[in-house]
């Protein structure tokens, strides 16, 4: 009875740590917003997805020219994209498939139906898969929370939900069309903005690099740990992803000494990334873990400590972040 109970409880703490998730991206965030060409932010993204996605799939760029600049938070863009790419990506189910990502100036009048968008100029934002398509049940409940079609244990159904309400924080609409084996299409409206680029202050390039160590990644999004697998190798150290738990539990228990670094997501199905920490620390006590969460919280800090967790870093996080956490975790 008392297992039972620790599960219940265990679940309602996680369905309140993605309530606030929900909430967090549905507040306003002005202070990090500023004027950008969307061509930019797309640019920048898919040049990551093309080393990422697997090699049947063609991703396709169409970048209109004359695009209205808007007024948005780049890294919360680079999460839409994300996203969409990567629900596209698994909506082609392994097959050989096409993504286009499409950008372009569209004008909404009085009389269009664009989502509740307003009459206006906007840049629209594209997406679009070729895979195996919704039905009309599944369109009507496509931005709930919690609502996924992914098999029970695997995914969250926060993802879209959490687009929706970015979208919604920059004035935005959003539309999809879809029908079984028809694939799937994505188009957001973000309004013009009437103002010059800001001028982009050049990224610092990661001062941490690695020299060879090992690094164990595990999240429960193969596409993530794909993405996150070639970001460290560009910064000199050798990766070794999962997307299960006891498969990486397993590895660390057949050579304990494998491993330099371990970096575990917090959510996911079966073991939470502080259980992973835990499991590790009774294999190799001295052995580094990173947890990444999309929603740290005081009581999150607490127990990942308690569980030997040396770093925890927000998800998702820059380049920079990430080198400089691997960085001081090794040393």
């Amino acid at each position: 009875m008392l297992s039972q109970l620790a599960l219940i409880h265990e679940a309602g703490c996680r369905a309140r740590d993605l309530v606030k998730q929900i909430l967090a991206f549905s507040r306003r965030r002005e202070s990090a917003k500023r004027v950008v060409q969307l061509g930019d932010v797309i640019q920048e993204v898919t040049g990551l997805l093309r080393s990422t996605i697997s090699a049947n799939v063609d991703l396709v760029i169409a970048l209109r020219d004359g695009t209205p600049n808007i007024l948005a938070d780049a890294t919360q863009i680079h999460q839409i994209l994300l996203n969409l790419c990567t629900n596209a990506w698994q909506a082609l189910e392994g097959k050989p498939g096409r993504i286009e990502v499409r950008l372009e100036s569209v004008v909404v009048d009085a009389t269009a139906t664009s989502g509740g968008a307003a009459p206006g100029r906007y840049a629209r934002l594209v997406v679009a898969d070729d895979g195996k398509g919704m039905d009309d049940a599944t369109l009507e409940r496509i931005f709930d929370p919690f609502f996924t079609t992914k098999e029970p244990g695997v995914g969250t159904g926060l993802g879209l939900s959490v687009v929706h309400g970015i979208v919604k924080d920059h004035n935005g609409a959003i539309t999809v069309t879809s029908a079984p084996g028809a694939g799937a299409t994505f188009a957001i409206l973000f309004p013009e903005y009437a103002a010059e680029v800001e001028a982009a202050v050049p990224r610092p390039r990661p001062s941490y690099r690695g020299r060879g160590e090992h690094v164990l990644f595990l999240d429960d999004e193969e596409a993530l740990v794909r993405l996150a697998k070639r970001l460290l190798e560009r910064l000199g150290y050798r990766v070794t992803g999962f997307s299960n738990a006891e498969a990486a539990l397993a590895s660390v228990r057949d050579d304990p000494a494998r491993f330099d670094l371990a970096i575990t997501d917090f959510n996911m199905p079966g073991l939470s990334g502080v259980q992973v920490a835990e499991l590790l620390r009774m294999i190799r006590p001295n052995l580094p873990v990173i947890l990444t969460s999309g929603n740290i919280s005081d009581d999150l800090r607490e127990s990942a400590t308690r569980a030997g967790v040396g770093h925890v870093l927000n998800k998702p996080s820059s380049i920079e972040e990430l080198a400089e956490a691997v960085h001081r975790s090794l040393t």
